[in-house]
């Protein structure tokens, strides 16, 4: 279960932080390159052609597309089209195109058995042919971002995913308690190292589950405006900042490195216990390997 839930949380940031990054490139695809609806080589734009490609996207069918609802399928010039017809019909064509290389973006990083739920399909099929969602969400300012079509839709399609980020630090903190007590269970610890052993591991995963405070904040949306970011729950933040498997990472590396060096100790105990050791645990800690069979000096 927790195997999955880093699995889970790894494709998500590698989701969000690869859309983030290809809309990026994107724009300033677009913003470089001379494109003209009137005029029929922009189909074949290099450029444009092989970055949609490797995203799933054809684009001499978009561009076409475009084109097409542009004119009214060419039954208007493009220079009779007025202003707003052709930034509406422009912002419903990028809208569309997101919504296409995220998609795809999903369907690609969740393995070759992936499936969309019907009901969230259904949405996104309405998106690509329903003009309202799309007009919506490219002219209308909502007081939460949340609330557009576009966001709606990629927050239900990591659902689970976002679900899984809320409560990974609590199952995380979960399993090092269970071990510090089962350790205990198990057998009386035999010295103050092995009781600090013990101690590390409840004490870190207390330290995870403390984690959980990040659920709370007045937004509860993994999108917010700029300057609603204060009011935003911390974990949402958490996740934009790609810090939920390194925090996990860092936990129990730092308890790795604990016990270890606690279990160096214990072992150097004993040995000077047997006269192995002559010297303090610190001098002794960097001095040689407790398997010499001469006595440190």
């Amino acid at each position: 279960m927790y195997n999955k839930g880093v699995k889970n949380q790894f494709i998500m940031t590698s989701y969000l932080s690869t859309a983030d990054k290809t809309f990026r490139q994107f724009d300033k695809i677009m913003g470089d390159e001379i494109i003209a609806l009137d005029d029929p080589t922009s189909a074949t734009n290099l450029p444009i052609k092989n970055f949609l490609l490797k995203r799933g996207v054809t684009w001499a069918d978009e561009f076409n597309n475009l084109r097409a609802s542009v004119t009214d399928n060419g039954t208007i010039p493009v220079a009779d089209v007025t202003d707003t017809k052709y930034n509406d019909t422009v912002g419903i064509w990028s809208m569309r195109i997101s919504l296409k290389i995220m998609r795809q973006y999903y369907l690609t990083f969740m393995g070759k058995d992936a499936e969309i739920d019907p009901s969230i399909e259904e949405r996104i099929q309405n998106y690509y042919q329903n003009d309202t969602a799309p007009l919506m969400d490219w002219n209308e300012v909502y007081e939460l971002p949340s609330s557009y079509h576009y966001e709606s839709i990629i927050t239900d399609l990591l659902k689970t995913h976002l679900l899984g980020a809320r409560y990974i630090v609590a199952l995380a903190g979960a399993i090092l308690i269970s071990l510090g007590a089962i350790s205990r269970i198990h057998s009386r610890p035999r010295d103050r190292f092995q009781w600090g052993i013990i101690m590390s591991r409840i004490f870190m995963g207390t330290a995870l589950i403390v984690l959980l405070a990040l659920n709370f904040g007045e937004i509860q949306s993994l999108w917010v405006w700029d300057y609603q970011e204060n009011q935003q729950a911390g974990v949402f933040r958490w996740i934009w900042a790609w810090m939920v498997l390194p925090t996990l990472a860092i936990a129990f590396a730092a308890e790795f490195v604990i016990e270890a060096v606690l279990l160096r100790c214990a072992g150097l105990a004993i040995a000077r216990k047997r006269g192995r050791v002559k010297t303090s645990l610190g001098r002794a800690f960097f001095s040689r390997p407790l398997s010499w069979s001469k006595p440190a000096k």
